[in-house]
């Protein structure tokens, strides 16, 4: 039987089940009376008499039972006083008791409307019978141990300790009508199918209706714990003895197959039962055997005469070849499902030793494959799991043998998710089989080589109702129709496949993340170091500004008082002065409108601009100043080199800049330079080199060589601001500037730009 656990949330259904008991009618005023009395014969035996002779009825029952043969009187000469004294306090109180819970319950519940085929899943005859048996075996238990508890009254601990099943069965006869038929059908027990059904137990039912009707504690124990585990019984309890007593009674008239007790599974053997309480098993088969004969003796305690030892064993033996034929029924589809269980198993098993913390999801993708191969015994089994953006789909074929793959989502492969979600919720269902649709069967017919020929069907790898793989396979709708019926078995297969292939796609993801996250770190410290230089140039700028500022009026005056002298001065010697400061102030005039000029850049005007052309007027514009001989540079851009989204004149300048320092740097003798396109197809950039074989720069210049103001060429025959103006363009205009230096080896610069995107 599958599990049925409840969850908390039905304890108010629970509560609802219970209140329902309100309904039962109180015990009779006569039984409370008696029971209140205390332990002591002599002092009540008037009162018990008059009390038992003012209901007719109970005097009756009383008397008859005294009259049984096993007391050697007539019903005839025996009277009520007589009765009490030879029965005792303790008899007489145990019968009042049994005979007023029993006619609280009447004769059963209204049976109006139902069909005459319809026979009651419940006969309480049975079920008396069963309770009779139990209170006789409890009796005879009681008798061999007379210290723990008084034998009549274990009889009736034995005899009411399933009340609460009557309860239930009087208060919602429909309601046990199903969870008898339930518990018979599946052979279960049937405190589990009331749980499930109800939320609540036949157990607790008879606890709550002793604690209702006040009967004495142990009495209620024994109803409330008789299905405990002996050594799962509350410490609290102070008739442990007693639960045990009726648990071992109980258990002694199921095994005996006496009466209908609703509960098909012995947990514990009465042998088990009674060594705990130090009953000896030739002290048990005693029991065992007196018990039909004490149940025909007994049979007046619950309106039964006609029962008599034949029909008792008679009735026990038919239901034992009964309950035998099913359970050789039940044992040869036990044997073949246990079967299947063990194939499952091992599949599982073979999952789980085949994958490694290594294995990638493809991997993992073919161990599932020879997975279900082998339990669905199939010729091959096909299993495919997606990428988390969809664009990517591993797979892996288990047939002779195994294939696996990784391939981009064309529209052939790609997935939609509403075909895997429909499914998720088949297999939610229950339906763990079904043929593909949409875009997955798309996928199979395209799989076909590696699936075979037939129908096609799909098994979806779920974990917590989320898609995680997929498997496609072939079979007959026989085959499948089979197979159906393994629902738990294909869900943890299912779940196994699919636990592993998480643990995969998480390594792989784990892998990647640790690859950018090395990539992040390389570009921090990139940015970082950017950023450092930013601020710097920023603040060089902010510096340069405001010097300029300040002394282009200074110098301004300067040029223009010594001019306005050299007008009026005659003397070689003061005007050679003369003429000395304003040239200097005309240079430092030239000094601040550099620096203004680096720092007030203009702002770009970027355009379409055509890389060779613009390196072509640079080249050919410092030939004419001289600074350029003809073979000392060799320009090699393609002609379809991607145009660059540029401002025009910061491009010039900065290939101006970059030739004047690679000429500044090499021999004239045996300069060698060059420009030359390195754009890779694959990129949206266009990618410039400058390479002269000039003296090069140490790591130490290398590192400072775009900074604004450093130098390392001779006083007056620079002023570091060549590079900085070129970094400085570049940013402006999403360009980027890297060098490549070493001393004696000369220089590479590599210059990145923006590729247009309408050429």
């Amino acid at each position: 039987m599958t599990s049925m656990a409840v969850d908390s949330s039905d304890a108010r259904k629970a509560e609802l089940v219970l209140a329902q008991l309100d309904a039962l009618p109180p015990l009779a005023p006569i039984a409370a009376r008696i029971l209140a009395l205390a332990d002591d014969s002599n002092t009540h035996a008037r009162q018990i008499i008059e009390l038992v002779s003012a209901d007719p009825a109970l005097t009756a029952r009383v008397l008859s039972i005294v009259g049984k043969a096993e007391h050697g009187f007539r019903a005839k000469s025996v009277t009520i006083d007589t009765a009490v004294k030879m029965l005792g306090f303790k008899a007489i109180r145990q019968i009042t008791l049994t005979l007023k819970v029993m006619d609280a319950f009447g004769s059963g519940p209204d049976r109006a409307g139902t069909q005459p085929e319809e026979a009651p899943a419940f006969d309480r005859s049975e079920f008396w019978k069963h309770c009779l048996a139990a209170a006789c075996a409890a009796r005879r238990i009681a008798m061999k141990l007379p210290n723990l508890w008084h034998s009549e009254e274990a009889f009736v601990g034995g005899l009411l300790h399933d009340i609460g099943k009557i309860a239930i069965e009087t208060a919602m006869p429909k309601a046990f009508e199903r969870i008898v038929r339930q518990a018979d059908r599946e052979r279960a027990d049937i405190a589990d199918v009331e749980r499930a059904l109800l939320g609540v137990d036949h157990a607790v039912v008879g606890h709550r209706l002793a604690d209702k009707w006040n009967l004495p504690a142990p009495l209620a124990e024994c109803i409330w714990l008789h299905h405990q585990h002996p050594e799962g019984l509350p410490a609290s309890i102070a008739a442990k003895g007693h639960v045990q007593i009726v648990q071992l009674a109980d258990t002694i008239a199921r095994e005996q197959r006496i009466g209908y007790s609703g509960n098909y599974q012995v947990a514990i053997s009465s042998r088990t039962l009674g060594s705990r309480l130090g009953l000896s098993e030739s002290a048990l088969a005693e029991i065992a055997e007196s018990l039909v004969d004490e149940i025909a003796e007994r049979a007046a305690w619950i309106g039964e005469e006609s029962l008599n030892t034949r029909a008792v064993y008679l009735h026990a033996l038919m239901q034992t070849n009964e309950e035998l034929a099913a359970a050789n029924a039940e044992l040869g589809e036990q044997r073949r499902r246990l079967e299947r269980e063990r194939v499952y198993f091992s599949a599982v098993g073979r999952l789980s030793r085949n994958v490694t913390p290594k294995s990638r999801v493809s991997d993992v993708c073919g161990v599932g494959a020879a997975a279900l191969r082998d339990v669905l015994d199939r010729q091959s089994a096909y299993v495919f799991a997606l990428s988390e953006d969809g664009r990517w789909i591993e797979w892996a074929s288990a047939g002779a043998r195994i294939q696996s793959g990784l391939e981009e989502c064309t529209e052939v492969l790609r997935v939609a998710h509403a075909d895997l979600a429909a499914a998720v919720e088949l297999s939610s269902a229950g339906v763990w089989l079904a043929p593909p649709v949409g875009t997955v069967l798309r996928l199979a017919e395209r799989s076909r080589s590696m699936i075979g020929t037939g129908p096609v069907w799909l098994f979806p790898i779920v974990r917590e109702r989320r898609w995680v793989a997929g498997a496609l396979f072939t079979a007959s709708s026989a085959e499948i129709g089979a197979l159906r019926v393994e629902v738990n078995e294909l869900e943890s297969l299912s779940g196994a496949i699919g636990l592993a292939v998480e643990q995969a796609q998480s390594r792989a993801a784990a892998v990647r993340l640790s690859d950018e996250l090395a990539e992040v770190n390389r570009r921090l410290g990139t940015v970082e170091s950017e950023l450092v230089a930013a601020r710097n140039l920023e603040a060089i700028v902010s510096f340069a500004a405001g010097a300029a500022h300040e002394l282009n009026n200074p110098l301004a005056v300067i040029s223009g008082r010594a001019q306005g002298l050299l007008r009026r001065e005659d003397r070689p010697d003061v005007r050679e002065s003369l003429e000395i400061i304003a040239r200097q102030s005309h240079a430092c005039s030239g000094i601040v409108t550099e620096l203004m000029e680096f720092a007030r850049s203009a702002t770009p005007k970027p355009d379409r601009i055509d890389m060779r052309s613009c390196v072509d007027q640079v080249v050919a514009e410092l030939a004419s100043a001289g600074l350029l001989e003809e073979g000392q540079i060799r320009v090699d851009i393609s002609s379809d080199t991607r145009f660059i989204h540029f401002d025009a004149d910061h491009l010039r300048g900065i290939f101006r800049e970059l030739l004047k320092n690679a000429i500044e740097a090499t021999d004239p003798t045996s300069r060698r330079l060059s420009i030359k396109d390195a754009t890779d197809s694959s990129e949206d950039e266009v990618v410039m080199h400058l390479i002269d074989n000039g003296r090069g720069m140490t790591t130490d210049v290398l590192d400072r060589a775009m900074e604004p103001f450093f130098s390392v060429r001779p006083a007056g025959r620079g002023r570091g601001l060549g590079l900085a103006r070129v970094r400085r363009w570049l940013q402006q205009g999403g360009g980027r500037i890297r060098l490549d230096s070493e001393p004696g080896k000369g220089t590479i610069v590599e210059l990145r730009f923006r590729a247009c995107v309408d050429q």
